[in-house]
């Protein structure tokens, strides 16, 4: 996984059978990339050429247009990253495909069927 679109790319094409995953968030005027990538990563417009296998978005980020879209059009698996806490959890549960967690255990009454396994 990268957030770098044309990384993707690059392992897509010189690695076949490899899973690859484009990671993205919602960028603000502080990030320190270009005004054009921002805008490219958080659309996932990029995604079009790249065609991950999956997408892993920031949580906190996840009712911008191009998830969305994303989603629908590729049909890849989203995942969301990075759940801390469990009002995240509970944000985010039965909505995606997978979750990342750091430092949690979601308590078992809050998983669904699919995610315990």
């Amino acid at each position: 996984e990268s957030f770098n679109p044309f990384g993707v790319r690059w392992f897509r094409r010189h690695c076949p059978g490899v899973p690859v995953g484009q990671l993205s968030a919602r960028y603000t005027p502080e990030d320190p990339n270009s005004g054009l990538l921002k805008f490219l990563s958080t659309t996932l417009l990029m995604n079009t050429v790249s065609r991950p296998d999956f997408v892993a978005y920031d949580c906190r980020f996840t009712d911008v247009l191009g998830l969305r879209f994303n989603r629908h059009l590729f049909r890849a698996p989203v995942f969301v990253w990075t759940i801390r806490t469990e009002e995240e959890y509970r944000r985010c549960a039965g909505r995606f495909d997978g979750i990342i967690f750091e430092n949690i255990r979601p308590a078992q009454n809050h998983m669904s069927r699919r995610q315990r396994r």
